[in-house]
């Protein structure tokens, strides 16, 4: 190999090194990594402890759990539709963050869904219609958001979607009598797989109003799915922030 290809080729790898860095900007203290997926180092030139991005995808709702022959697409960063496999992708209908948080995509005019690291998402946002998914090098506010529910006596605290409550957390389901806390936008639905009449809770709402509301709409005790938006849904009905 020549010394002026030598030279292009270091060059490059200089530049692909420093534009993975580039999205490693630095924690909440003097010297701390951020909790993403590339390897880095901090400002004092120790090496970061993270985690390679992982993201595992499903055809079955639940995660293929108790699937006879289940199909899975796994992702380890940004990708969009390869057409050899998007018959493949277009049928996932459940997600696991297993490092990193992502943002899945969807056909059509159906916005995306975000899913942070940890995360087990038993029935997507939108199902059979996953375009494509990107790794996020940040922590997104979704990650923060929670719904706190209550049947009058107890309470349970959700993080992230679940869209089958009468199968997955089967307690929970119909079991709501109104909310005690929130932080973020969520949606409620009345049916199971985002079906039925469904109500919206914004940040700023009052939860005495969001739960007078939800007796008006007839949704006491009559919740089957717990959707979390990256937006208020009564601004963007079809979820597109």
């Amino acid at each position: 190999m020549s010394h002026q290809w030598m030279t292009l080729l270091l060059s490059a790898i200089f530049l692909v090194t420093v534009d993975s860095l580039d999205h490693l900007p630095l924690g909440d203290g003097p010297g701390e990594c951020s909790k993403l997926c590339n390897t880095g180092v901090d400002m004092n030139g120790n090496k970061c402890n993270t985690h390679r991005c992982f993201l595992e995808t499903f055809r079955d709702e639940n995660l293929s759990i108790g699937s006879f022959r289940p199909e899975w697409v796994n992702f380890r960063g940004t990708r969009k539709t390869w057409p050899y496999i998007l018959p493949y992708m277009k049928k996932m209908s459940s997600a696991r963050a297993v490092y990193g948080n992502w943002k899945i995509e969807y056909f059509g005019n159906e916005g995306d869904q975000v899913v942070c690291e940890g995360e087990e998402i038993p029935f997507l946002d939108v199902n059979d219609e996953l375009e494509g998914v990107i790794e996020l090098h940040e922590n997104p506010p979704d990650c923060n958001y929670y719904l706190r529910l209550t049947d009058g006596n107890s309470i349970v605290r959700f993080r992230r979607s679940n869209g089958i409550l009468n199968k997955v957390s089967k307690k929970w389901n119909d079991w709501a009598t109104g909310i005690v806390s929130f932080k973020g936008y969520w949606r409620v639905y009345e049916d199971s797989k985002w079906g039925g009449n469904y109500y919206d809770i914004c940040e700023g709402d009052d939860v005495s109003a969001i739960n007078e509301d939800l007796g008006d709409e007839g949704l006491v005790r009559k919740i089957s799915g717990v959707q979390r938006l990256s937006c208020c849904g009564r601004d963007n009905p079809n979820r597109i922030c």
